[in-house]
């Protein structure tokens, strides 16, 4: 229920994170990722693949049958990735971000 937190480091340096955490729907678990960051010295090197691929198989351990994340419609390159790895924008619905700028929901189905 707590955030979890994965870093990923590149000779032995900080590269980037991904935060997560569970959300409870009618008793069922979903992946929520809140938060994906590469540091620019290392984008499109597969590390933010790597650390998505690397937290989905936390999500299953925890028996959820999804994952969910927001994202700014106007970031092409994270929606590229997440599209990449499976996302898909989830129809009709969408959010908006605390400077007002629109965004998607994307989901993954893990089952």
């Amino acid at each position: 229920k707590r955030p979890f937190l994965l870093v990923a480091r590149y000779n032995e340096k900080f590269a980037g994170f991904i935060l997560v955490g569970l959300t409870f729907h009618r008793l069922k678990p979903s992946g929520h990722i809140f938060y994906l960051m590469v540091d620019e010295k290392y984008r499109r090197s597969g590390l933010a693949s790597n650390l998505l691929d690397s937290i989905v198989v936390v999500f299953r351990a925890c028996k959820c049958p999804d994952c969910f994340l927001e994202v700014k419609a106007d970031n092409s390159g994270a929606i590229s990735l997440y599209e990449k790895v499976g996302f898909v924008k989830k129809q009709g619905v969408n959010c908006v971000y605390k400077d007002n700028s629109p965004g998607y929901i994307m989901e993954k189905t893990l089952v």
